[in-house]
């Protein structure tokens, strides 16, 4: 009964999302789906849009809304939303107001799609439609109601179908460039990620001021466009280059020397510094195995680009939502690290289960700890910085979620207290439960 009166009120707010956007014919609708990377590159794309063009409205939702309910919370810029009952019937008459007293103040919208079950497709797209749609990167993740990847992508190629002018694909993803064979003659398919197709010269320093940044080089057709930027993965820097490709789509204009500064969600790609010479990698949000691996891999080359004396540690926590692939991929995760990480930390079972027991059959020659709750790793990274005065360290912090809130183990390292603020889940509701949880 309670599933029947939630999927009714989902209905009714889809529908006056809808009448609210249906308002304003001339807005452009950029959609961003797949695994891996969905709400980074979406961030990405609005943030550069906005910047390169003043005079344009862009507008994403804040928040990690991105199926059902949200997609509407983010069609009507509704950013609070609580399941409480009070909440729903709040939420209920602002997107009534919005819906019959005002109309949509934006002229780009960027949406994020996620699925989990077949025909949810169906449903975003009785929402809305793009005129541009973007593909990341494929990866095991949310499979549990699909039986094959040919499955997932039957459902997001629905997403494809339904675009009304131009789809990005990512080039390193051979299994969607295969069957973006299939689509329909009219839409326009451009493939954007690969370095020295669309972006090169990517070089990452300490500035005047000690932070990190990056420099690089945009291909956009005969133009070479400078970015300095303070993003510095090469994941966002392909989605910069990715923005520009879009931005130049819809004749924005890009000029030849650009310095962007993105203010993306803090804890999926922030560095901090920490005790005792130590640098800290927060990626505390989420993960994959392709991100899990992207990250390490991230934090080696950090290290011998910049941090040439330090030592690496990982804190790493089981990687969820794979469901029949979650054995063989935690496995699998080890010869990324093998040869990268001095000290691996892993919190909860299937870490400890899979990946430690591959690492020791690998013959890993670092030391390795496991916990079962994230506090007590965090304690253990704290021992180690404090106990060992000859070396530094730079940290990897990887994978959170809501039981298990691997945030709470970067807390006791960070230098300046003030950063606490910067990590994920630091509300007054959010410390009650992790009280709770930790039982404190």
């Amino acid at each position: 009964m309670k599933q029947e009166l939630l999927k009714k009120y989902y209905d009714i707010i889809a529908s006056l999302a809808r009448k609210y956007l249906s308002k304003n014919k001339d807005i452009k609708i950029i959609w961003v789906t797949w695994s891996v990377g969905k709400t980074s590159c979406r961030m990405i794309v609005a943030e550069t849009l906005q910047k390169l063009n003043k005079n344009k409205t862009i507008y994403t939702s804040p928040k990690n809304f991105n199926s059902e309910l949200w997609l509407s919370l983010s069609i009507l810029k509704i950013e609070k939303y609580s399941p409480s009952v009070i909440i729903l019937l709040k939420t209920l008459f602002i997107a009534f107001y919005k819906a019959i007293f005002s109309k949509p103040d934006y002229d780009v919208l960027v949406l994020e799609y996620g699925i989990d079950h077949k025909w949810d497709m169906d449903y975003l797209l009785k929402i809305a439609e793009p005129n541009i749609s973007i593909f990341t990167k494929l990866d095991k993740v949310h499979s549990a109601y699909f039986n094959s990847l040919d499955e997932i992508w039957d459902e997001k190629f629905k997403l494809l179908q339904n675009t009304k002018n131009t789809v990005f694909i990512n080039k390193l993803e051979e299994y969607i460039c295969d069957k973006s064979k299939n689509l329909k003659n009219n839409l326009e398919v451009i493939f954007y990620w690969k370095e020295e197709e669309h972006y090169k010269n990517y070089n990452i320093i300490k500035n005047i001021k000690n932070n990190i940044e990056a420099s690089f080089e945009v291909i956009l057709d005969d133009e070479i466009i400078k970015v300095n930027t303070n993003l510095i993965w090469k994941e966002n820097i392909a989605y910069i280059a990715l923005a520009l490709n879009i931005a130049k789509n819809l004749w924005y204009q890009v000029e030849n020397n650009i310095i962007i500064d993105y203010k993306l969600q803090a804890w999926r790609f922030s560095i901090f510094e920490g005790i005792k010479g130590s640098v800290l990698v927060d990626s505390s949000y989420n993960a994959s195995p392709l991100s899990m691996k992207k990250m390490i891999e991230n934090t080696y080359n950090l290290k011998n680009q910049i941090f040439k004396n330090h030592k690496i540690m990982l804190v790493l926590w089981d990687m969820r939502e794979l469901w029949e692939f979650s054995e063989n991929e935690h496995k699998m995760l080890a010869s990324s690290i093998i040869s990268v990480a001095d000290k691996v930390i892993t919190v909860w079972p299937e870490m400890q289960d899979f990946l430690i027991k591959e690492l020791r059959m690998c013959n890993f020659s670092g030391e390795i700890f496991t916990f079962l709750k994230s506090n007590k790793a965090g304690e253990k990274v704290l021992e180690i910085l404090e106990e060992d005065s000859e070396n530094k360290y730079l940290v990897l912090f990887k994978w959170s979620q809501n039981t298990i809130f691997m945030e709470e183990s970067i807390k006791p390292v960070l230098k300046n207290y003030n950063d606490e603020s910067e990590l994920c889940r630091q509300s007054v509701d959010w410390m009650i439960k992790k009280k709770r949880f930790f039982g404190e």
